[in-house]
Formats: structure tokens, sequence, C-alpha cells
């Protein structure tokens, strides 16, 4: 399996993360967490170790179900240069 390894600093050259990603989709498959500190070094890896992509999900997942007592309540008044 071809991966694309990227090693990313963000500002803070205490921490490091390094992302191991499918080359065909970008999917992160393995993350690492190196952090830094005066005389201690400590690396946390993350590896998925199974996947499963574009599986089709129910529309019932989606519907959203008040619980009982809730209320419906009106819109706040539209505020100029906000979209709703």
């Amino acid at each position: 399996m071809e991966c694309i390894v990227i090693d990313v600093n963000y500002g803070d050259l205490l921490v490091t993360f390094t992302f191991w990603t499918f080359a065909e989709n970008g999917v992160v498959l393995q993350r690492a967490v190196a952090t830094s500190s005066k005389n201690k070094k400590r690396t946390v890896v993350s590896s998925v170790t199974a996947l499963t992509l574009n599986e089709t999900i129910d529309d019932a997942v989606f519907q959203f179900m008040p619980p009982p007592g809730a209320k419906l309540v009106p819109s706040a008044p539209s505020v100029e240069g906000v979209v709703q």
C-alpha cells in the first residue's frame, strides 16, 4: 500500500505531527505526535486498524427526534449581513 508521509509543525518547535496517508485518497492511516521538553522526548502513535469507506447509511440515522418536553421556539430576527 503506497502512503504519503507528512510531517507537520504548527509553529511550536516542541511538537511534531507525522501523518501516514493512503496515497490513493488521502485517508489518514497512522498518526504520530512527538513532543519534547528539556530532557524528555515522547511519541504517541495512533493507527487505523479497520475502516469502511463509502458505506451506505440509512436516512433514518439523520432524523432528529426532539427529547420529550422540547418546545419549538420562534426564529431569531434576521440581522443585516448575517446569513440564516
